[in-house]
C-alpha cells in the first residue's frame, strides 16, 4: 500500500500540469526580470520619441548666424548657431539659450525662434546629440547632458552676462530641468510643455484610437520614471518663469502647460494663447501680448510687480 502511494506521488511530480506549472512560474519570473532591465534602459523613449534630421548641405543659413561646435559632458560633439540681437541694448539684457522642439533640427525649427534676435535679444540656440549636424544618438539623459554643456558654452562665449533660457515643447522639458539645476538662469520662458515623457506617450496613444485604460498601462511598461519636467519644476529657489500655450495646441495638451505654470514654485505668469495650436506664439492677434511678457520677464529680471503690469484682455490666468 505505502509502495503504491509512493509510486502514485511520483507519478503525479511527473505529470504535464505540475512541470507546466513550473515552466509558467519560471516564464514569469524571467519576464520580471526582462521588463525591469526593459525600462530602467529607457529603450522606447530613445527608440520612437526622438525625430531628429540631418541638415542638408544646400541649405542656406540665416544671415547674421554664427556656427559654434562645442562638446557635451560626455564628449559628444555638438553644434550650436548664435546671433546677435537686432539691437543697440542687446548687451545689457540676457543672452538666451534656445532649446529647440523634437522633430527635425534647428534650420526646420528656425521659424519658432527667429523672433528673439529680432526683437533684440543675443540667442544661443543648440542641435541636440543625432539633430542637424551633431554627432551620436538622442536619449533622455544624453540630451539632458547636451542641455547643460550647451549652457556652459552659452556662458564661455558670452562671460558675465545674465543668462535666460527659452525652451520650446520637447526643449521647455530640458529648459525645465536645466532652471532647476542651474543657478545662473535668471529667467526663463517655457512654451507649449509637457508635464512627463509617459504622459506625452498616454495623450499620442490616445490620439490614435486607444482608451484610455490601456494607454495608460502601455505607458506604465514602456516608459519609465526619468528626468521629467514635473519633478524638476517643484524644486527651490527657482527664477521667474513666463509659460505659453495655445488652447487649439494639437500636439501637446493646452492643460499640461497650465498645470506645470499651476506647480510651479517660483515666481511665475502663465499666458494663454486663445485659438494658438503647436507654436508661431509671435505671430497673429496675441503676439505683441507675448513679446511684452517676455519683455517684461528678462527686462525687469521677472520679479512679480512686472508680471502684475501685463495687459493681455484676460488671456492671463495666473500670476504668482
Amino acid at each position: 500500500m505505502v509502495s503504491k502511494t509512493r509510486s502514485e506521488v511520483i507519478k503525479k511530480a511527473n505529470s504535464p500540469k505540475p512541470q507546466l506549472l513550473r515552466w509558467f512560474k519560471w516564464g514569469g519570473l524571467m519576464f520580471l526580470i526582462f521588463l525591469t532591465g526593459f525600462r530602467k534602459s529607457d529603450y522606447m523613449v530613445s527608440k520612437f520619441y526622438y525625430i531628429p534630421w540631418p541638415i542638408y548641405t544646400d541649405y542656406v543659413y540665416p544671415v547674421g548666424v554664427k556656427k559654434i561646435s562645442f562638446q557635451s559632458l560626455d564628449g559628444t560633439q555638438l553644434t550650436g548657431w548664435y546671433f546677435h540681437g537686432n539691437s543697440s541694448s542687446a548687451q545689457t539684457r540676457p543672452v538666451l539659450l534656445y532649446l529647440h522642439g523634437n522633430a527635425g533640427n534647428l534650420a526646420a525649427q528656425y521659424s519658432q525662434f527667429e523672433f528673439l534676435p529680432k526683437w533684440g535679444y543675443d540667442v544661443f540656440a543648440v542641435d541636440y546629440r543625432g539633430y542637424g549636424l551633431s554627432q551620436g544618438h538622442p536619449s533622455r539623459g544624453g540630451l539632458w547632458k547636451d542641455t547643460q554643456a550647451a549652457f556652459q558654452e552659452m556662458t564661455v562665449l558670452q562671460p558675465g552676462r545674465k543668462y535666460g533660457v527659452v525652451g520650446f515643447s520637447m526643449g521647455a522639458a530640458y529648459a525645465t530641468m536645466l532652471i532647476a539645476h542651474e543657478p545662473r538662469v535668471s529667467a526663463a520662458v517655457i512654451i507649449a510643455p509637457f508635464t512627463t515623457f509617459r504622459e506625452i506617450g498616454i495623450d499620442d496613444l490616445e490620439k490614435i484610437g486607444f482608451p484610455n485604460w490601456l494607454a495608460a498601462f502601455i505607458g506604465w511598461i514602456l516608459v519609465p520614471d526619468g528626468l521629467e519636467p514635473r519633478k524638476a519644476e517643484t524644486s527651490k529657489h527657482l527664477p521667474p518663469a513666463l509659460f505659453v500655450h495655445g488652447t487649439a495646441d494639437g500636439s501637446i495638451p493646452y492643460w499640461m502647460g497650465e498645470q506645470l505654470a499651476h506647480n510651479y514654485s517660483g515666481p511665475v505668469m502663465f499666458l494663454t494663447m486663445p485659438g494658438y495650436n503647436h507654436g508661431d506664439f509671435h505671430l497673429g492677434q496675441m503676439g505683441n501680448t507675448f513679446h511684452q511678457a517676455l519683455d517684461q520677464l528678462f527686462f525687469k529680471e521677472g520679479n512679480n510687480r512686472s508680471f502684475a503690469h501685463l495687459k493681455s484682455d484676460a488671456s492671463t490666468n495666473l500670476v504668482r
